[in-house]
């Protein structure tokens, strides 16, 4: 029998959750060509579509090249669709 180590076992919880949001957000990026401008997306969304980590989204944010986001809850903030294809836009124009 084998036992993980720490690192292993942090290795492993972190594919595991990319894995699941991954899985999640799958379909949002199958149909974001078909979402309404004002639909709403999250950060993971995000980082996908521009091809960037998600801390470099919130640089992009503080650097002016994308919007803010909306906040919607305590904890919890989106970027409008229209926003995101104007920074995927100006991405491929760079």
């Amino acid at each position: 029998m084998t036992t993980k180590t720490a690192p292993e076992e942090r290795r492993a919880k972190t594919a595991a959750r990319r894995a699941k949001i991954a899985e999640r957000i799958a379909p949002i990026l199958r149909n974001f060509s078909n979402l309404p401008p004002d639909a709403l997306v999250d950060d993971w969304t995000v980082s996908v579509l521009l091809g960037r980590s998600r801390a470099s989204v919130w640089r992009d944010v503080e650097q002016g090249r994308l919007k803010p986001p909306i906040h919607v809850g305590a904890r919890s903030t989106r970027w409008r669709v229209s926003d995101v294809r104007m920074a995927m836009a100006g991405a491929k124009a760079a």
